[in-house]
């Protein structure tokens, strides 16, 4: 389906009832894929290094979503699939991919129709199905492992990749949260669909990824939705849009009492602290996956539409992003966000009876929600009485990252970045509980 609105190139879903304020005129899309299995005919990657081992044979034998594939490299070598990019924090392996079968929409590139397909002389005929290849870097770590001391902490800028290369193959664990809400997902390994504290990764999906691009391509970041206490960076299929001449960036961000958690004070709304440092890592890092710094639209599902909002309201966020999308979600809900500090504490003291932490004392009861295991603080959280809003641990107004009520500040006409925004809704929100 196409859709003719004044906005960035972003995703919109045949369903959706879309609201837009006045912007430049572009097309909006949607494509439903099928990854391929099928070994790409040999393309040469783009490479950003000197000195990288050596070239191997391997075909393509996995799509990237395949839950049963091996996750074990056969060899430490770089295969042509392979691509190479060499960032200031380290050198980064990601994989060359094919896509079958993508539904054909009028900005397609006329070099994707197979020219046999033309035969008969028909000048306009065009092909339901083409097929492209696009660049994957899964699972790439954006800050260290909020684990230990830094669990309930603001996130901490990763100083380098793990390794002398790091290999970008695989998806890494969703953030902790509760699995019986999540079927495909488990607490613990071999499980590839796993939840875990060591969750601040994110995916990039390119057409093109070299140290000096050819082309500066329009920048997507999505965050996911689920109401602040579950999903994924992969519960996406960035791939699709990344085969328009985007780059598609996904993130996972810490949730619940992880990722919200308040004393009452300054150090609380670590998810959007997170989403903030994701939003740094693509101004330093993007231009190496062919991607526009200067042109970085935020597009949020449920909670990552608020979160989007959020971000144009505070400082932090400032010049990090050109124009936002916020699908089914707005941060003006009354029940997206706890309107008081103090509510916020007391859903701290509440989770510390339920695993055993009865200090009174803010940084008593920090201190020992750190002992506490990750399944305590997830199961806690779920058997925890829900007072006021929705849910226990949502972002909070902190007078740092949120200075006031997201409507107040919107009242005030206090929004730090006025940027170009679109708003819609999703006719099916809520399908996957049913």
């Amino acid at each position: 389906m196409l859709l003719h609105q004044t906005i960035p190139l972003i995703p919109i879903s045949p369903s959706h009832e879309v609201v837009a304020m006045p912007l430049s005129s572009v097309l909006v899309f949607y494509s439903i894929v099928e990854i391929s299995v099928a070994q790409p005919q040999r393309i040469l990657p783009f490479v950003a290094s000197d000195n990288i081992p050596e070239i191997t044979h391997r075909p393509i034998s996995f799509d990237i979503y395949d839950p049963f594939r091996s996750t074990t490299r056969q060899s430490d070598k770089i295969l042509d699939d392979e691509v190479v990019v060499r960032l200031s924090v380290g050198q980064l392996i990601g994989k060359n991919f094919i896509i079958d079968n993508l539904a054909w929409a009028p900005d397609s590139d006329e070099r994707e129709f197979d020219s046999e397909e033309r035969i008969g002389g028909n000048i306009n005929y065009k092909p339901k199905r083409v097929s492209t290849s696009i660049f994957t870097f899964l699972g790439v770590p954006y800050a260290q492992k909020p684990v230990g001391r830094l669990r309930f902490q603001l996130p901490q800028k990763l100083p380098r990749l793990p390794g002398d290369i790091y290999f970008a193959d695989k998806f890494s664990a969703a953030c902790a949260q509760d699995v019986e809400s999540r079927p495909n997902l488990r607490f613990d390994m071999p499980y590839e669909h796993h939840v875990d504290e060591d969750c601040l990764y994110l995916n990039v999906f390119t057409p093109q990824a070299s140290l000096v691009a050819a082309k500066n391509y329009p920048v997507i970041v999505f965050f996911h939705g689920g109401n602040f206490q579950t999903g994924a960076s992969n519960d996406w299929p960035a791939y699709v849009l990344s085969t328009k001449g985007l780059v598609v960036v996904t993130a996972n961000y810490r949730l619940g009492a992880f990722g919200f958690l308040s004393l009452g004070g300054r150090q609380a709304n670590f998810g959007l602290w997170d989403q903030k440092l994701v939003l740094e890592w693509i101004q330093e890092h993007i231009y190496a996956f062919g991607g526009d710094k200067s042109r970085v639209t935020v597009v949020g599902h449920d909670a990552g539409a608020v979160s989007a909002g959020l971000h144009m309201l505070s400082p932090f966020s400032a010049g990090l992003i050109t124009s936002v999308a916020a699908l089914s979600g707005a941060e003006v809900a009354y029940h997206q966000v706890i309107t008081h500090p103090m509510l916020a504490y007391n859903n701290t003291l509440k989770l510390g009876r339920m695993v055993g932490c009865f200090s009174l004392k803010s940084g008593d009861i920090l201190e020992c929600l750190k002992t506490r295991s990750t399944r305590d603080i997830v199961a806690g959280t779920r058997d925890m009485l829900v007072e006021f809003n929705r849910y226990s641990f949502l972002p909070t107004i902190d007078k740092n990252f949120l200075s006031d009520l997201p409507q107040t500040l919107l009242n005030r006409k206090e929004v730090v970045s006025p940027l170009p925004y679109l708003t819609g809704i999703n006719l099916h929100d809520g399908a996957e509980v049913l």
